[in-house]
């Protein structure tokens, strides 16, 4: 430093010195305002994504909810006609006793 003292700034020095602050700070805030601008984007490209993905979830409950009521609906249409076909085995069931115990006791010999 050879005896020199450091010589303050000058207000030239310092209105630089601000000036460089003031376009450093404006391009920092375009820096974080494109950010933004891209994250925003992204938020709503997924934002999108996740409603169609719940809209498909939404179709397919209801197609689920339709196939558990067309299974119910068989379910009752088997269960009827179990019981008409049960209601029809145990009518022949009894024909064919009847006629066991006694052949000739109904049809065209019994006229």
């Amino acid at each position: 430093m050879n005896g020199m003292t450091p010589s303050e700034p000058t207000m030239a020095d310092v209105l630089a010195a601000v000036t460089g602050l003031a376009t450093d700070v404006g391009q920092l805030r375009a820096e974080v305002r494109a950010e933004i601008g891209q994250v925003r984007t992204e938020m709503n490209i997924r934002f999108a994504e996740t409603s169609a993905r719940f809209d498909r979830t939404d179709a397919k409950l209801e197609q689920v909810r339709a196939d558990i009521a067309q299974v119910r609906a068989d379910v009752a249409a088997t269960k009827a006609e179990v019981a008409f076909c049960e209601a029809r085995a145990t009518d022949a069931q009894e024909a064919i006793r009847r006629h066991l115990a006694d052949p000739h006791a109904h049809g065209r010999d019994a006229a």
